[in-house]
């Protein structure tokens, strides 16, 4: 009779062995993916491009001529010195000077010397809004230099004195080498056409109180390590399949869905990878995710301007990026917003001089300031800063405020905590743009979490001008916008609405009841969210709801996305309309007798229709 424990254990070697068979496999195809990856990494990082290459020996080339040529130049002026020596027999007299062949050369042609050129790189890749100079720029500047030089604007062309026209040097005299060809100047003009045609780039000023950090270009394996585990996991899944006699479709499920994450997870990292590269050439730091301790005698903030590009045809409420659902792995000039370049500014008393030069070019001498939310990175900011400043037509200085997020979901107890650490910097920074900025009337757009720090900032604010002087903060701010602010609502009430109503000339709620990420909050702090339409009794503020949004929305991000709400949040920090003047917005009352403002979308077609049919 056989034991029932040898019974059981039989089966239990069987489902070893094929387990062991199924665990061999999927090592053997994750060994070989790595090494195929690593080796197409090494390969793609010893290497550069065909159009780096070919832009770098065509910098050579041009350098090496420009050299030889200055080198035929100083050797044609010491001949023409020696000749000049000997005619006079070896010496020359007291005060008398040498012409020399460039000195003979009219004022249009002086630009054409030999100089080493200007390079504008135009390509698909990366296209700036930088055109060479035309022709009127060009004399334009050579006019200037012959005046300071002393000279008068075309004494080069004119005939001497005493002198004719026909003795005036001929341009066939001179030798044309320096001298740019049509053929040659028509496709530069015309690239540089197409390129400010294709994107249209706005300047950000920005402050900052993350720590900077010279590693501009981080690690290869560290950037796609996300899509290579899932590559490899995805793989190991797919050979147990073939491999596996039962449980095949939990296998092919599994092998499905990671190669679907890891497709996702390529593409986002060859994106990012694309950015870092680009910034590695445009920046001169990068900021990272962790807080900066200055010293005592230091400014809390880093602050700079940055150039962000926007598609042409770019429309209000879009934030062009990459997507794979259009098999886009990599970024556009023509398609995409992008950063395309970072300079950090060492001198905070020229920055703040630039600002107030930014914003005396305004009507009203208006600023406009941006603060992010949570699990937003430095970059996004920026651009985030850029696509609002085009959409809600500002014309002071666009300013975004990028406090220390993480950059993660799984940041959000970190952000937290880092928002209350970063409002001493942020209230500097309000005071300095009004005063130090000379900026008359400063307008703030806070998202989500970006509220706590906006409303602890005015509260300091607002009480330390009371204890010095009541009218020192009184109306210090132009409009507030106060987008779905995770904040709570009781605290609101009591401790913030009185700071903003006299601090600020307006103020501007918008919130929405079906704000998903919003929901989530109110669940984790058991407090009631002011973003979600919890409104105090005595509100004493326009309070606008934006509706409902899709199944695949969280409804969070309106304030940046919905063209409605980006339409009305205009009319208030442009044209400083009321609540009542505005023409999409219609009253409604709570449960409890509150007033507010919704949305009437069917307003907003129905009057867009009108105006397109004019």
């Amino acid at each position: 009779m056989e034991c029932p424990l040898q019974a059981n254990i039989k089966p239990c070697g069987r489902l070893w062995s094929a387990a062991r068979g199924y665990l061999y496999t999927a090592l053997r195809a994750a060994f070989v993916l790595l090494l195929c990856s690593g080796l197409a990494m090494l390969s793609g990082c010893s290497g550069q491009s065909e159009e780096a290459v070919a832009e770098t020996e065509t910098r050579a080339d041009w350098e090496a001529d420009a050299d030889a040529e200055a080198g035929e130049q100083a050797e044609s002026e010491a001949a023409v010195s020696d000749s000049a020596q000997a005619g006079t027999g070896g010496s020359l007299p007291p005060g008398a000077e040498v012409s020399s062949p460039a000195e003979t050369i009219p004022a249009d042609a002086a630009g054409a010397g030999v100089q080493k050129p200007t390079f504008h790189t135009y390509s698909k890749s990366s296209q700036r809004n930088y055109a060479p100079k035309d022709a009127a720029e060009v004399t334009e500047s050579t006019s200037r230099a012959s005046l300071e030089a002393g000279e008068p604007a075309g004494e080069a062309s004119s005939p001497a004195p005493g002198g004719s026209m026909a003795e005036a040097p001929s341009m066939a005299e001179f030798d044309p080498t320096g001298v740019p060809d049509a053929s040659e100047v028509e496709p530069v003009e015309k690239a540089a056409r197409e390129s400010q045609s294709l994107a249209e780039v706005v300047q950000v000023f920005f402050a900052t109180d993350r720590l900077p950090t010279q590693e501009v270009l981080p690690s290869m394996s560290r950037t796609f390590l996300p899509a290579l585990a899932l590559g490899c996991l995805g793989l190991a899944a797919l050979s147990g399949a073939f491999a596996a006699k039962r449980w095949r479709g939990a296998w092919l499920g599994t092998a499905v869905t990671a190669s679907l994450l890891g497709i996702l997870a390529l593409q986002i990292s060859l994106v990012r990878w694309q950015q870092y590269s680009r910034l590695a050439s445009n920046a001169s730091t990068r900021f990272s995710v962790l807080r900066f301790e200055p010293d005592e005698h230091e400014y809390p903030l880093h602050v700079g301007l940055a150039e962000v590009s926007l598609p042409p045809g770019h429309l209000p409420g879009k934030f062009e990026r990459p997507s794979l659902l259009r098999l886009e792995f990599a970024e556009s000039p023509d398609r995409h917003i992008m950063l395309q370049r970072v300079e950090v500014d060492r001198d905070v008393d020229q920055w703040f001089g630039r600002v107030a030069e930014r914003s005396r070019e305004s009507e009203s001498g208006e600023g406009f300031l941006f603060v992010h939310g949570y699990n937003v990175k430095f970059a996004d900011a920026l651009k985030r800063t850029a696509q609002l400043a085009s959409d809600l037509q500002v014309q002071g200085p666009a300013i975004s405020y990028s406090w220390p997020s993480r950059g993660q979901v799984a940041g959000y107890a970190a952000d937290e905590a880092t928002v209350s650490w970063a409002v001493p910097n942020f209230e500097r920074l309000i005071v300095d743009l009004v005063q130090r900025g000379s900026v008359r009337r400063l307008n703030i757009v806070a998202h989500s979490m970006g509220n706590r720090a906006l409303l602890e900032s005015i509260e300091r604010i607002y009480l330390r001008g009371e204890a010095a002087d009541s009218a020192a903060s009184e109306k210090l701010l132009g409009s507030l916008i106060l987008a779905a602010p995770d904040v709570d609502a009781q605290r609101f009430r009591t401790r913030s609405l009185e700071a903003i109503q006299s601090v600020s000339e307006n103020v501007v709620l918008y919130f929405s009841s079906h704000d998903r990420a919003l929901q989530l909050s109110q669940g984790l702090h058991a407090a009631p969210r002011l973003g979600l339409g919890q409104l105090p009794a005595s509100l004493g503020l326009e309070a606008v709801d934006t509706g409902r949004y899709g199944l695949f929305s969280l409804g969070h991000a309106y304030y940046g996305s919905d063209p409605v709400v980006l339409d009305d949040m205009r009319r208030v920090l442009h044209d400083g309309q009321s609540a009542s003047q505005r023409p999409y917005l219609k009253p409604a009352r709570t449960e409890q007798g509150v007033g507010y403002w919704e949305i009437d979308r069917e307003r907003h077609a129905r009057l867009q229709g009108q105006s397109q049919a004019l």
